[in-house]
């Protein structure tokens, strides 16, 4: 990859510029399978090693990336329960001119949906994500007061959508 946007110290501020290529190494694997009963499953397995044409690992890369997803039907009349876990390696940056490692995280996400739920149309979903609630912070940029940023815990959604 050539010419990528990276964020640049002018000296007077940050600016995003054109920057050096990138090299990336990776390999991946997935699967996907349905049953008669209607029950799906998917998973998937990359990994990557991502540097700068100078050999240096690119900052907020993982090394690996795992996603496994089980979804069936609950209800006769259609509803459809699913599970999703996803897998992230630790990530290395570098904020204000200091190395840090962020940890890698395993997160779990549920989903309820219910179509036609009040009325022919209507799609009624639940979702509950990060269900064990882990700890997560994402790599932060020079100009945020600290090293990573953390990210939500556990999150209830519910959402009413209406097709007509």
């Amino acid at each position: 990859l050539d010419r990528l946007i990276q964020q640049v110290d002018t000296g007077s501020g940050l600016q995003y510029q054109n920057g050096q290529g990138i090299k990336v190494n990776g390999a991946e694997l997935g699967m996907e399978q349905s049953t008669l009963a209607g029950m799906k499953i998917r998973a998937s397995l990359s990994t990557s090693r991502a540097t700068t044409t100078q050999g240096t690992a690119l900052d907020n890369s993982p090394e690996w990336l795992g996603k496994l997803s089980l979804g069936a039907p609950i209800f006769p009349r259609g509803g459809y329960l699913a599970a999703e876990a996803q897998a992230i390696s630790y990530r290395h940056h570098t904020w204000n001119g200091t190395p840090y490692r962020t940890g890698g995280v395993m997160l779990v996400n549920l989903t309820a949906t219910f179509p036609d739920s009040f009325i022919p149309g209507m799609q009624c979903r639940l979702r509950v994500t990060n269900l064990f609630n882990r700890d997560l912070a994402h790599p932060a940029s020079d100009e945020v007061p600290v090293p990573s940023v953390p990210q939500a815990g556990r999150k209830l959604t519910a959402s009413l959508d209406y097709a007509f």
